[in-house]
């Protein structure tokens, strides 16, 4: 008797081809549609906790199946244009990760990752990609937000909830980089250094890019002199004057040994 399949083979109809057809069906006018592939049942405000879940899952699978295990994550201002100081900073800080990393070793390759807009965020994804090296775009819906040409297909997601995506930004950070930016930036720094003061996330290196902006926009020893920060708080972040200060500091945090040697 000839075998009829192999034990390997699921024993449950493949979702996804279920799901394929039935959106298929909708398309043409022929519901019902399986409760998955119904967008008006998935947008219902009872179905949120199901859709963060979806938005947690999906970039972490795909990440998984890519390889992707440690990003250099870079904030900054979207309103910075191409030609500024800070733009060609954040360039040359996203190609300085991408020819170490082009080089490394699989464990220890690192991945420029942003919000996936326009200013700091394109500058970073650009010099990665420009050195040939795949970056990441954790979009958010909203003004001011489209992805950037600049990040891989591969690795471009789109949030609605500012919480999951902020999670993914910091879940795979090996190292965080701020630019001057306004309320986004302060917002997404701010936490990662909460998290990391209050023991919730691995000490990791928090570099701040620009002394004289990050300098007068926060008195980090006035904080301490009042009591409202420890001394050991206030170690927990530097402040850099570029993108090479930045890199070099990351490097020795990690003990890379860079094979190129500077663009």
């Amino acid at each position: 008797m000839s075998p009829q399949g192999r034990l390997s083979d699921s024993r449950t109809s493949v979702a996804h081809e279920d799901l394929r057809s039935q959106i298929a069906a909708g398309a043409q006018g022929n519901p019902p549609l399986l409760s998955f592939a119904d967008p008006e049942f998935m947008a219902d405000p009872a179905m949120r906790g199901i859709r963060a879940q979806i938005e947690l899952m999906r970039p972490e699978l795909v990440q998984q199946r890519a390889g992707v295990k440690h990003h250099v994550v870079v904030f900054g201002s979207a309103r910075t244009q191409p030609g500024h100081h800070e733009y060609e900073q954040a360039r040359q800080l996203g190609a300085r990760v991408a020819r170490w990393s082009k080089s490394a070793e699989s464990e220890e390759r690192l991945y420029i990752a942003t919000g996936g807009g326009p200013g700091i965020m394109e500058a970073a994804n650009r010099g990665s990609y420009e050195e040939g090296w795949p970056s990441l775009g954790f979009g958010i819906t909203g003004p001011m937000e489209d992805l950037n040409e600049y990040v891989d297909p591969e690795l471009a997601f789109r949030f609605h909830y500012f919480a999951l995506r902020k999670a993914h930004l910091v879940v795979r950070a090996a190292a965080l980089v701020s630019f001057p930016g306004g309320f986004g930036t302060l917002d997404e720094a701010f936490e990662v250094l909460n998290l990391v003061n209050t023991q919730k996330l691995n000490p990791l290196p928090i570099i701040f890019v620009g002394e004289e902006f990050w300098s007068r926009l926060i008195d980090w020893d006035y904080l301490v002199e009042t009591g409202k920060l420890s001394p050991e708080g206030r170690q927990i972040l530097t402040i850099v004057p570029d993108a090479e200060s930045a890199w070099q500091i990351i490097s020795d945090f990690y003990g890379l040994e860079s094979s190129q040697p500077d663009a």
